[in-house]
């Protein structure tokens, strides 16, 4: 959409997911047009812009899916699943998290967004963070050695940006209640995640939650400019029984 030649139109629909403000509108607006890192991306159909979604960078290996737009006569009828399943397939970002509030979370969980409450963080307005996850297919498991591996495996991250939420058991009854969804409603037979090594406090809460460290990845993930160990984390539910 960076190219597209009518941006009162892209102000249009930026104005169906944003306050209703000119001025905030345009600035989102040329954030999306000059910075390379972020991506706004639209589906035509009969030659008329029909939706929108807007992508920034939220971490080294996750992305958030900050607008998402639909003019009224295309809604109700998939086009914002098929946008974001699009931009899954062509850039396969690690993980897609969102945050919305009660009137749009139904949206998310449909499309398969794991779904939990911030609280209040504005007040009388409960927030809701959505992440996505993805199951492990031929390169990832090569890379995390499980080419031979039987089974479903998953693999799951999360992140708390706001630093309101920190120690505060958000992150452990987030993973909670991710492993059971996926163990439950996609069948995973093992779910694993690769944090970096020197996030202790992360680590702990992950065995917490029954992940045990199976194979040390060196240099496996770049971070504020250096390559750093990860450890190979895995919750086998087999092993849990």
């Amino acid at each position: 959409m960076k190219t597209y030649n009518n941006l009162g139109e892209v102000k249009l629909l930026l104005a169906e997911c944003m306050w209703p403000d000119d001025e905030r509108i345009a600035r989102e607006l040329d954030q999306y047009l000059t910075n390379d890192s972020r991506g706004l991306f639209g589906i035509m159909i009969d030659n008329e812009l029909a939706g929108l979604i807007g992508i920034i960078p939220y971490s080294e290996d996750a992305v958030e899916l900050k607008h998402i737009a639909m003019k009224a006569p295309y809604r109700g009828r998939g086009i914002g699943k098929k946008l974001i399943a699009e931009y899954m397939r062509d850039y396969q970002p690690s993980t897609i998290i969102a945050e919305t509030d009660q009137d749009a979370v139904g949206f998310y969980r449909k499309v398969g967004f794991e779904i939990h409450s911030l609280g209040e963080k504005y007040p009388g307005v409960e927030r809701f963070q959505c992440i996505q996850f993805y199951q492990l297919v031929d390169d990832s498991r090569q890379e995390y050695g499980y080419t031979d591996a039987d089974g479903i495996i998953y693999g799951m991250d999360q992140f708390i940006g706001e630093t309101d939420y920190w120690n505060r058991g958000i992150g452990k009854q987030l993973i909670s209640s991710m492993q059971d969804y996926l163990i439950h409603q996609c069948q995973a037979d093992k779910v694993v995640m690769d944090p970096q090594t020197w996030n202790a406090r992360a680590l702990a809460c992950y065995e917490q939650c029954g992940f045990v460290k199976k194979k040390l990845l060196k240099e496996h993930e770049l971070h504020e400019g250096q390559f750093r160990d990860c450890w190979l984390i895995e919750f086998s539910v087999e092993v849990a029984r």
